[in-house]
């Protein structure tokens, strides 16, 4: 990895978590690009492992020249990367979680994809292989796991996103003053990516870059899995919010508007059922936007300081709150 030019064309990324079974591996394949015109900001969001150890002794190890942010304070996924953008000075943005892994033609496929397009393409994108933890690949592809009938979208793709989210972070190059002027990631939020492909595709055009540069590797301990089956109140409440930009913005056709005030109604009853104070406010909003007695009874129960633990006795007989 050569040193990096005082104005970098690209801005890497690397966000560390608990990975310290497979950080060397990630940093490796970045220090093997055949496209070497990039600033490399390392970030660890205070690992209980070994990461940081492992980190800082590949940096010295290898030579490499990197900025190394290591937090005391556990940051989340969002401020972290606003911390590491801020620090990079690269025109694009590719960002990397320490748990997977580049192919060496990574960066320079999809720079040479931007060098033709016009500049109101905000990012590119391509498919990611996935592997298991020991490196082995999987019998199907990212976006191969969203087909029969998926087509790979480019142009303005915003419709398309919000009935999925087809766009991996590990496999996706963004121009950083299109990031900036959507006004960086959302730090109320617990994951990240969904969002940013969201306000970007608003705005501007995404454009599909065929091949695979990527290895996305599938964890049972990463935060994205650990989120979706332990969800923390955090978490729960981000997506209510996440969906509370889209939904009143006129943007959504009536079948997306109904599927996302259900989702929205369900994060409103979650928050209820494990007594979080922001729940009357969630399903008020849930029961004027869905017009449901349940959520209306709801509202009023948590209204009146009537949660779980009091009113659930109120509500089953009623037939209001189902038995979970």
């Amino acid at each position: 990895m050569k040193s990096p030019q005082a104005n970098p064309r690209v801005s890497v990324i690397a966000l560390c978590f608990n990975h310290a079974r497979f950080v060397v591996e990630c940093l490796e394949s970045i220090r093997a690009q055949t496209f070497q015109d990039f600033d490399l900001v390392i970030m660890d969001d205070c690992s209980s492992d070994d990461s940081v150890a492992l980190i800082t002794d590949w940096i010295t190890r290898t030579g490499t020249q990197c900025t190394f942010v290591a937090h005391r304070v556990n940051a989340g996924v969002c401020q972290t990367q606003n911390e590491a953008i801020a620090l990079g000075k690269g025109q694009f943005l590719c960002v990397i979680a320490a748990d997977d892994r580049w192919r060496p033609d990574r960066i320079e496929s999809h720079l040479k994809a931007f060098a033709n397009l016009p500049p109101d393409v905000a990012l590119v994108y391509s498919d990611t292989a996935q592997i298991d933890e020991h490196g082995n690949a999987l019998p199907e592809t990212f976006l191969e796991e969203q087909r029969p009938g998926f087509r790979l979208p480019s142009g303005r793709v915003f419709e398309e996103l919000v009935n999925r989210n087809f766009v991996h972070p590990v496999s996706s190059t963004m121009r950083r003053d299109a990031v900036s002027k959507v006004g960086g990631y959302d730090t109320r939020l617990t994951i990240e990516d969904y969002d940013m492909w969201l306000r970007l595709a608003n705005e501007y055009q995404f454009v599909h870059v065929e091949g695979i540069y990527s290895d996305y590797r599938i964890v049972s301990t990463s935060l994205t899995r650990t989120l979706w089956v332990a969800p923390s109140a955090r978490f729960v409440y981000g997506q209510f919010l996440l969906r509370e930009k889209w939904i009143p913005s006129g943007l959504l056709n009536a079948r997306q508007r109904k599927i996302w005030s259900d989702h929205q109604s369900e994060f409103a009853y979650w928050l209820y059922f494990h007594g979080d104070p922001r729940a009357t406010r969630c399903l008020w909003t849930a029961a004027l936007r869905t017009k449901r007695p349940r959520f209306f009874a709801l509202a009023t129960l948590s209204s009146l300081g009537l949660h779980r633990s009091r009113a659930k006795r109120v509500a089953s007989a009623l037939g209001l709150v189902r038995d979970n």
